[in-house]
């Protein structure tokens, strides 16, 4: 894994759950064990990395190093190899995150021990970073960037459906709905103003538009975990569903 995956603007052809791809991993040849695990670790770049920039207080290349070598280590030491069964990748990947982030804490620590003159490093909240974060709070920053990506990719999926379907408005409209601006939530009747269409068209065209997104929500739920109601319960995200 020398290069930096590159960010899948959409998830496709996926076995049935990620554990279906691990099963599939573990009884591979080495070539295609690799091959398919870049591809499964791919998918989870931006949140871990988007974790370690906010737990770690780095940035730039450092970051970027840290991320890359977290990935590189759960394929070179073949971290699945042993694994009989979870219901989720989530938990297995929380987990392997925890033990590269504590290890990378000590070794900041070490490192500034040695140099003496090495400059402290603090978190956004100012807490010294060579010093890990309660496990409950870990675990809840990296469910925060997972929750992220999981909202982002039914974002996705709604508006690539939405304009298959040739009704691109119908988007917009669950956009501007759904804008996370700081301006709050637009209102119906402003919404029908802005669009310049019937309230009644707001009402139908949000409808539609949120019946795809809980749809596309489900579907990756389902992609990621063998009980994809309850990876959507412990991420706070099944209100969007049930």
């Amino acid at each position: 894994m020398n290069d930096k995956p590159a960010r899948p603007s959409r998830i496709t052809a996926w076995p049935s759950t990620a554990w279906s791809a691990i099963r599939a991993i573990q009884s591979a040849s080495p070539d295609e064990r690799r091959a398919a695990l870049e591809d499964l670790l791919r998918v989870y770049y931006e949140p871990v990395h988007r974790f370690f920039l906010k737990a770690l207080g780095i940035r730039g290349p450092r970051l970027d190093d840290v991320t890359q070598e977290f990935f590189t280590r759960f394929i070179e030491k073949d971290f699945l190899k042993n694994v009989t069964y979870e219901k989720s990748f989530r938990g297995f990947l929380k987990l392997a995150c925890r033990r590269h982030y504590i290890n990378w804490c000590h070794a900041e620590k070490s490192a500034r021990a040695r140099s003496g003159d090495m400059p402290r490093l603090n978190d956004r909240e100012g807490s010294p970073i060579d010093i890990p974060i309660p496990e409950e709070r870990f675990n809840s920053m990296v469910d925060e960037e997972l929750r992220r990506m999981y909202l982002d990719e039914a974002v996705e999926r709604t508006r690539n459906e939405l304009v298959r379907q040739g009704k691109e408005l119908y988007f917009r409209i669950f956009e501007a709905r759904c804008a996370q601006d700081g301006s709050g939530i637009p209102d119906y009747e402003t919404l029908s103003r802005q669009f310049k269409i019937p309230l009644f068209d707001i009402c139908n065209h949000l409808m539609a538009a949120r019946k795809i997104f809980r749809a596309s929500l489900q579907a990756f739920a389902i992609e990621r975990s063998e009980d994809p109601r309850e990876e959507l319960r412990e991420l706070g995200l099944d209100r969007h569903i049930f």
